[in-house]
């Protein structure tokens, strides 16, 4: 018998002023509940912290009320708050009193069960780039509460989410894509280690298929096979551990990839005749596949790696397919690994960035889309 949950209204709270609601199994009607660890800069750490420097009990009082109310608390920080919570029943017993303040006047109070420990979420706003910078960035903004990215509403926390905000140019078109914005949605409702399921797997898989399509598979797609990209892939280590490692093994293959598919044998573009008109003796490397060049600046940002890994997924399974520079298409080393929602997004965002003719977003003039993605214009608004 004791309080066994504590809830909020809403269900998803955002940082604020947060209903607490009791669930309770000892059949009680009274509860208090002291705050023993909070948030980072809240103001209930705060409380604790200066309760720990005056060497006192390392909780503080957040609430006493009875069990069916359903008191307003100041959670002004997101995150988690762990509680203590005891029931009682009170004033059950029949006292009286001979003076005024006599002890016996009060309200008889007795526990009901153990004390519980229990937690609180908070919502938690989350930000990261995406896109290519030659292309122009955006932000991508989810809300987690306990494990899990939630939809928020702007009429509840203030924003729809998960969403693309502060996109421009190229960024802008992508972040209205609708193939874009159904991946966006995607993200609703699934933890984080779901969102990026996959990433280990595919690494291998790529590290696995790039060097085996260079290296010809008996001469099937290529005039002659490409030894020359294939080692520094197969050098790579099969599974990165860190944000630094997969960043790393994503620029190496991006930039092996692209060797290979402008005939590039380490003398420069066109060195070699890997890619040729159906096979023949002219030279066709794949320009139209190549993948986004870029190298941001800055530490290796894991948001950095995801996106270098979709754009290689995308520009490998195009280019194998490509029959233009390619006697056949490859369907021996295709990429059979389940690409992770999080990865499959920043795919899809650099690929709505990348063409030459989008549809423009229905708030934006055509026009407008067409010369920032096909004649290199940027948009500058009047000065006022």
């Amino acid at each position: 018998m004791a309080i066994t949950a504590i809830t909020t209204e809403p269900t998803y709270a955002p940082p604020g002023k947060v209903r607490l609601v009791f669930t309770a199994s000892g059949g009680g009607n009274y509860v208090r509940v002291w705050c023993t660890n909070a948030p980072v800069g809240s103001q209930w750490r705060t409380k604790l912290d200066q309760s720990a420097a005056n060497a006192k009990a390392a909780r503080v009082l957040m609430v006493e009320c009875g069990v069916a109310e359903k008191p307003d608390v100041e959670l002004d920080v997101g995150g988690v708050y762990v509680l203590a919570a005891q029931e009682y029943t009170r004033g059950a017993a029949s006292y009286g009193g001979g003076h005024k303040g006599d002890p016996d006047s009060y309200d008889s109070e007795t526990k009901l069960g153990a004390e519980a420990t229990l937690s609180v979420y908070v919502g938690q706003r989350l930000v990261s780039p995406i896109g290519a910078p030659e292309y122009g960035t955006a932000k991508l903004v989810v809300w987690v509460w306990n494990g899990t990215i939630r939809a928020t509403t702007a009429t509840t926390h203030g924003e729809r989410t998960p969403a693309i905000f502060g996109a421009t140019g190229k960024a802008l078109t992508a972040a209205e894509n609708t193939s874009v914005l159904s991946h966006v949605d995607a993200l609703a409702d699934i933890t984080p280690a779901t969102s990026m399921a996959g990433l280990a797997a595919l690494h291998a898989e790529l590290q696995l298929d790039l060097p085996l399509h260079f290296n010809n598979n008996g001469g099937a797609w290529h005039n002659v096979a490409d030894a020359y990209n294939d080692s520094e892939i197969e050098s790579l280590p099969a599974a990165p551990a860190t944000p630094e490692g997969y960043y790393y093994a994503a620029q190496v293959m991006l930039r092996r990839l692209r060797c290979h598919m402008v005939n590039d044998d380490g003398s420069g573009a066109g060195g070699r005749l890997l890619h040729a008109t159906g096979g023949g003796s002219v030279a066709a490397p794949d320009y139209g596949n190549l993948p986004v060049a870029s190298r941001p600046s800055g530490s290796a940002h894991m948001a950095l790696a995801m996106a270098a890994y979709g754009e290689l997924y995308r520009a490998y399974v195009a280019h194998i397919a490509n029959t233009s520079v390619h006697s056949a298409a490859d369907t021996t080393n295709t990429i059979v690994a389940t690409v992770p929602p999080l990865l499959d997004l920043h795919a899809e965002f650099i690929d709505a960035q990348r063409t030459l003719s989008p549809t423009a977003p229905a708030t934006q003039n055509p026009a407008a889309t067409e010369l920032i993605h096909s004649a290199g214009f940027i948009e500058i608004p009047p000065s006022i």
